[in-house]
């Protein structure tokens, strides 16, 4: 059977209808409006460290080998223990840069 162009009509005009009228199957909820409002978003940021604070410390130079020991030069007892405020001060210095170093990072957090 063949369709003619009068029943393609008239069934797209009942199709129509029924595919444009058909609402939702499940009621759906109003949208909600809501008003835009500012949020604060912390964004880390990063402080220079300065040159001081990544320098490597030297270390002091060895003392001599004035004593001698077995026949061979050594360094005297009373030489080593010279340097033992040396690097006391080397180890206070080095504190002190972790100490800004961490106090830098603390600024990060605030």
């Amino acid at each position: 059977m063949r369709m003619t162009t009068a029943s393609r009509w008239l069934l797209f005009l009942c199709a129509l209808p029924s595919l444009t009228g058909c609402g939702p199957l499940f009621p759906t909820r109003p949208a909600v409006v809501t008003r835009p409002e500012a949020v604060e978003i912390n964004v880390p940021t990063y402080v220079a460290v300065p040159n001081q604070l990544t320098t490597p410390l030297r270390k002091p130079e060895p003392p001599p080998r004035r004593c001698v020991l077995k026949g061979r030069p050594a360094v005297c007892a009373s030489d080593a223990i010279a340097l033992i405020p040396i690097y006391d001060a080397l180890l206070d210095l080095a504190n002190q840069d972790r100490a800004k170093a961490s106090m830098l990072g603390g600024a990060l957090g605030k």
